[in-house]
């Protein structure tokens, strides 16, 4: 992920608990999105990440993940 030579990082964004990055693998030039989720602890909190993770993942539609 991080070896320049293979990965092209062209954007990245942040929202509670999530760090994503979306890259470019530069032989095939496949598009993809990686997601680092830091849950909380709390149940009723990971219930609220996970809804607002899922949501956005749908919005990536055609994109790797």
């Amino acid at each position: 992920m991080w070896n320049l030579d293979e990965v092209e990082i062209y954007a990245y964004f942040t929202f509670d608990h999530v760090l994503a990055v979306r890259a470019r693998f530069l032989k095939s030039r496949a598009d993809f999105v990686l997601f680092n989720v830091y849950a909380p602890c709390d149940a009723w909190c990971q219930v609220v990440l996970w809804d607002s993770l899922s949501n956005r993942l749908s919005n990536l539609d055609g994109i790797n993940i």
